[in-house]
């Protein structure tokens, strides 16, 4: 009881990570309010409408890359919301026309956004709008994806998610589309855990 009144506690100060800590540490399963944080619900919409990709899909990747941490940072060089490596921040800066500081500047959550939702439609675009593959690829590099899927020999989705050689990866796919459902249900768009095509094309 004491770790959900923190949590809620950390939701009210907007501390949105140690909302989603203390649900965790509670095993508060069902507390959705403190697990699934909709923080900047504007600046997410904003940029989800203006590259066409859904809301529940930037917010699934923004809770897994940093549990909606603004200032999170990896040990790899990895900044922000969504985790944006700088070399990436500035590919999609340039793609889009915008200015690109540096890496400081990927803790504005409105430039990490407006960046890391043009890549995630990137890879989209890429895999033909396939989540596994784009979330997979968000998270390895598509060189890794590329190389998987040309070793995989066909799977069925579920089979190709479980031999990703890379632990990491495995738990990120599955992380991503699960939030993903989570938020559509959230938004009120009806929670869909995978598309037809996602389902049924051979990886």
């Amino acid at each position: 009881t004491e770790k959900l009144q923190l949590g809620s506690m950390a939701l009210d100060a907007e501390w949105y990570d140690l909302a989603v800590l203390s649900s965790i540490r509670a095993k508060a399963w069902d507390t959705l309010d403190l697990r699934f944080p909709m923080p900047m619900s504007q600046v997410f919409s904003r940029f989800a409408k203006l590259q066409g990709v859904d809301m529940s899909l930037l917010y699934a990747l923004a809770r897994q890359e940093s549990a909606l941490y603004h200032r999170a940072q990896s040990p790899v060089g990895a900044s922000g919301l969504m985790q944006l490596m700088p070399a990436t921040a500035a590919h999609m800066a340039k793609k889009l026309g915008v200015p690109f500081g540096g890496k400081q500047q990927l803790i504005d959550p409105e430039v990490n956004i407006r960046l890391g939702s043009a890549y995630i439609k990137e890879l989209l675009d890429n895999y033909g709008g396939n989540r596994v593959l784009a979330a997979a690829a968000y998270n390895a590099g598509p060189g890794r994806v590329r190389q998987w899927r040309r070793l995989s020999a066909g799977k069925s989705m579920d089979v190709w998610v479980e031999n990703i050689p890379y632990k990491e990866t495995r738990n990120y796919v599955q992380n991503v589309l699960v939030f993903n459902a989570i938020y559509q249900q959230k938004l009120q768009h009806g929670a869909r855990f995978l598309t037809d095509k996602e389902r049924t094309m051979r990886y």
